[in-house]
């Protein structure tokens, strides 16, 4: 007797672990930097350096780097920009016996902000988080189909199973050269840039995935117009598409691809006539790559001979099967109004946001998902000793993704739900109301993942032992049984020792099931027929 085996590949998340902790030092101004008169606005970024393990933690070196532009006093240069860093190192807590190579970090800039201590001096406060999560690939194999024995009686059972084919890391490098329009002066000074990745979809190619999306560039930098040096912001939305190399991927592979923007630089070029109106932008995009296949496997369930004895040998293990693969949209509105003391709005400029979810909660039919988008929108003001200001809202949300037959207590056999929740942003929209007011319009993507892990029992070896003489003189040739509600067919068989064919042949009522309780079979075994 032969047992044919089937490998199963599945992700098996060993460890997930979440810290938070604050960063906050205070810095002198650069001797070369003019007084600090008002902070405008302030960003960060989290860059991560080394990552090793030891024991239960799992450190990470990194630090935050931040980027303030500001208001001084002098006409002659009323704009500046502090730059620095944060450095930092920290424990996470794992399970030891995680495999470090499955592990990812996360890194989360959940706040940040900057304060002028005085004229020289100013502080920075942040709040980060690191969600580890540990994952490892199981390969397992279960028995589907029996081969060799005609003797051998085999019950099978077909099982949808997602098996996860690719699990990979990969990093694409975005460049693009973007002209300013030509009604724009020439750059003399970079003060201030942001680059958002907006409206990310993905398409599953064979040895590849396709990318598509818009880069959202913003910046704000010193020119010159009439002699006189002023700031101009520029904005441009760079729609791009991108083919990212991964052996092993194919076309009907199911996506599950995280992804996060790192450091980019955006640096001013020349052009022909020798000015420079030209932003050179490089940025890596990180993603992790995991792809998953969908299949209907036949798994071996229980067997038995009618000429010897066979003991399953099973081993317990987890199989997943997904649920939910898609893109939920949320749109938000909101009307954000200037606060107190800050300068009346002439013309909104550019508006960016960070999606945050605070709480995921597993409901009956879905997943409750609770978070916020933090905004920040820049506009030109009325007052020239100070051209732009930045207005900061927030947007909270809470929303019901459908994830049907989802239970808040898992049904019987269910372990448990695995769930991944990725929001970002898709569009942003303004609306200037008056000179206090701006209504924003966003939409939000919440890419989710929701997988539901069963417990199965994985048949891999079989005991044979043959009957000893007592055995078969106590096994009767013909016997008769009187049908018990919830009788199965397969089990009666199994009992007396009987094939199924042979209890299908002398008993036409034995063709389906259920069978009818009180109902008699006549089981002849196979030694009796070639008397």
């Amino acid at each position: 007797m032969e047992l044919l085996k089937k490998h199963i590949h599945r992700n098996q998340v060993c460890c997930r672990s979440t810290m938070q902790f604050t960063l906050d030092d205070d810095f002198n101004v650069p001797d070369a930097k003019p007084d600090l008169s008002s902070l405008i606005t302030a960003r960060g970024s989290i860059h991560i350096a080394e990552e090793r393990g030891g024991g239960s933690r799992y450190f990470v070196k990194g630090e935050l780097r931040y980027q303030i532009l500001y208001l001084t006093e002098e006409q002659e240069q009323p704009f500046e920009v502090l730059t620095g860093e944060i450095p930092f190192e920290e424990g996470i807590h794992m399970e030891e016996e995680c495999d470090r190579e499955g592990v990812h970090v996360h890194a989360v800039l959940e706040d940040l902000s900057a304060s002028m201590i005085h004229s020289r001096k100013y502080s920075v406060k942040c709040l980060l988080r690191l969600n580890l999560t540990a994952n490892r690939l199981v390969e397992e194999e279960g028995t589907v189909q029996v081969q060799g024995d005609d003797s051998v009686q085999a019950r099978y059972e077909e099982v949808g199973i997602s098996t996860v084919a690719v699990c990979k890391k990969e990093t694409y490098r975005y460049r693009e050269s973007v002209l300013l329009s030509s009604g724009k002066p020439e750059i003399q000074r970079l003060l201030y840039s942001c680059l958002e990745l907006r409206n990310v979809e993905f398409r599953m190619l064979q040895d590849a995935f396709q990318m598509k999306g818009e880069m959202n560039l913003f910046v704000i930098y010193e020119g010159e117009s009439d002699g006189t040096r002023m700031l101009f912001p520029y904005e441009q939305e760079l729609p791009f598409s991108a083919n990212v190399a991964v052996s092993g991927v194919t076309e009907d592979m199911i996506p599950n691809i995280r992804w996060k923007l790192g450091d980019y630089t955006i640096t001013p070029q020349s052009d022909n006539d020798g000015e420079e109106r030209i932003l050179e932008i490089e940025a890596p995009i990180d993603f992790m790559v995991m792809a998953y296949e969908e299949q209907e496997i036949e798994l071996l369930r229980d067997l038995y001979s009618t000429r010897k004895k066979l003991k399953p040998i099973c081993r317990e293990s987890v199989c997943e099967r997904l649920c939910v693969k898609n893109h939920g949209k949320l749109r938000m509105s909101d009307r954000v109004r200037v606060q107190e003391g800050m300068p009346r709005i002439v013309r909104d400029l550019h508006t960016c946001a960070d999606v945050k979810v605070d709480a995921i909660t597993v409901e009956d039919g879905g997943l409750r998902v609770e978070g916020a988008a933090d905004l920040c929108v820049f506009y030109q003001t009325g007052d020239g000793s100070r051209p732009i200001a930045v207005l900061q809202a927030q947007l909270p949300f809470d929303e019901k993704l459908e994830v049907p037959d989802m239970k808040a207590e898992p049904e019987e056999g269910i372990d448990e739900y695995f769930y991944e929740i990725l929001p970002s942003v898709d569009q942003i929209a303004t609306v200037l109301l008056d000179a206090e007011e701006i209504e924003v319009k966003a939409a939000i993507s919440l890419d989710t993942l929701v997988m539901q892990e069963r417990k199965e029992s994985l048949l891999v070896d079989v005991e044979e032992t043959p009957f000893t003489e007592e055995e078969l003189l106590e096994q009767p040739a013909v016997s008769c049984y009187f049908v018990k509600k919830g009788d199965r067919l397969w089990d009666i068989a199994k009992e007396h020792g009987v094939s199924l064919e042979r209890v299908r042949l002398y008993n036409e009522g034995a063709l389906s099931e259920p069978l009818p309780a009180g109902s008699r079979l006549l089981l002849v075994r196979e030694s009796t027929a070639k008397a």
